[in-house]
């Protein structure tokens, strides 16, 4: 039986979906300038923002809202 090989790198962190974001060329560079602050890559500090953001999110209350426009008669 063949031994089985050491797996090196980050571990994994479970099954992920995966999304492509279009930043403004300002943004662009704020993300990355702010992820070399905070030692992080850009790609973990997105999904740490988006994950922050849609927390903040009652899809309950938004799905039970109803029409936010009405008809003007």
């Amino acid at each position: 039986m063949t031994p089985m090989k050491k797996r090196t790198g980050r571990p994994s962190r479970g099954p992920r979906d995966v999304f492509t974001v279009k930043l403004t060329l300002s943004d662009g560079e704020r993300l990355r300038e702010l992820a070399d602050l905070q030692k992080q890559s850009y790609q973990d500090l997105l999904e740490m923002i988006v994950s922050q953001s849609l927390s903040d999110v009652d899809l309950g209350k938004l799905k039970n809202q109803g029409a936010l426009f009405s008809k003007a008669s």
